[in-house]
């Protein structure tokens, strides 16, 4: 039995997964980008273009998605699961949607949030 690829599990086409099988990032128009072209940080993490936004992999299953539902922009953090029966990774229960002004709020307290989680890191159990 032949196993899908990411790429292949979310429905992307073949010139928008690298070589490497992670997936390529899109120009505006929707074009894959060249490899030169992408931005390069040590750090990043690529953003895959879908059918409904954008979609960042944060692994076991999880993706986070810029997506536009019934005319809003969200951010939706999910977790995924296979499919039985197709084989496609769809969207679970157990996730949230921030809405931009509550993104916005998350983004602003990150610097706080990585203090935070690096005093706790560095505490004695």
């Amino acid at each position: 039995m032949a196993t899908a690829t990411v790429g292949e599990k979310r429905g992307l086409e073949e010139d928008q997964v690298d070589q490497d099988g992670t997936p390529a990032v899109a120009s505006e128009e929707g074009a894959p980008a060249a490899k030169e072209a992408r931005v390069e940080a040590k750090e990043l993490v690529k953003g895959v273009k879908t059918t409904d936004g954008v979609a960042w992999e944060l692994g076991n299953n999880r993706l986070l998605r810029v997506k536009t539902y019934r005319g809003r922009v969200l951010v939706d953090i999910r977790e995924f699961y296979e499919d039985k029966n197709s084989g496609e990774l769809k969207p679970g229960k157990k996730g949230i949607s921030l809405n931009i002004e509550n993104w916005n709020k998350l983004s602003a307290a990150l610097g706080g949030i990585e203090q935070s989680i690096s005093e706790a890191s560095q505490a004695p159990n």
